[in-house]
């Protein structure tokens, strides 16, 4: 069963990463502070992808 477990986290990581890239764009344009926005937010759903391994490892 573990092998279900984080056999999901290349998908869970690959959306968080897309999802922080549009919404990073989108609040980069709004603000006009080009790639800020885009590389706080693909730094953040990396480290709480790295977190969610951490946790999923420890059941």
């Amino acid at each position: 069963m573990s092998f279900l477990n984080f056999s999901t986290l290349a998908f869970q990581l690959g959306a968080l990463i897309f999802l922080s890239i549009k919404l990073g764009n989108w609040l980069d344009y709004k603000f006009q502070l080009k790639p800020l926005f885009v590389v706080l937010l693909i730094i953040l759903s990396i480290f709480s992808t790295i977190y969610l391994i951490i946790k999923q490892s420890k059941k």
